[in-house]
């Protein structure tokens, strides 16, 4: 099998857009997601073009 990301990569990417780990202790907190849609979109973006980059690898 041929890894083409390492998780690092996007883990930095998403921690921008939740700010803390989803579970139990999430439940009823409305802070645990960025709510500014254009930092949403931001990140969104930038993962899709990494997605991108990465399916170029291995070939």
């Amino acid at each position: 099998m041929t890894v083409l990301y390492r998780r690092e990569e996007f883990t930095e990417v998403v921690g921008r857009i939740v700010a803390r780990p989803l579970g139990k202790g999430s439940f009823g907190k409305w802070d645990v997601w960025e709510h500014d849609p254009a930092k949403c979109d931001a990140a969104r973006e930038e993962i899709g073009e990494r997605i991108e980059r990465a399916g170029g690898r291995g070939r």
